[in-house]
Order: C-alpha cells, then sequence, then structure tokens
C-alpha cells in the first residue's frame, strides 16, 4: 500500500514539472497526477506548451 502511495505522489510531482515547464497550473496537474497516476503523466507530456 505504502509502494502506491509512493507512485500517486510521484506522479503528482513529475505532472506538476512538467506542467510548469508548459506554462500550465501546476496545482491542478499536481491533484490531477495523484487521481489519475500514469494517464495524466502521460497526458501533460503529449500536451501542447500553453
Amino acid at each position: 500500500m505504502g509502494f502506491l502511495i509512493a507512485v500517486w505522489v510521484c506522479c503528482g510531482v513529475c505532472c506538476a514539472i512538467i506542467a510548469e515547464k508548459k506554462y500550465r497550473d501546476q496545482t491542478l496537474w499536481f491533484f490531477l497526477g495523484i487521481l489519475f497516476g500514469v494517464f495524466a503523466l502521460v497526458a501533460i507530456a503529449l500536451l501542447p506548451t500553453a
């Protein structure tokens, strides 16, 4: 269980970092990364820069 929580938090942090580089809302993408995990990470990676 602890491993899954660590992965979710890691996805949230990674989403926030990528969102910052793409000029998107970091807080929103952090929570989306926690909720949707790898799917949110793929989504933010594929989005164009704002």
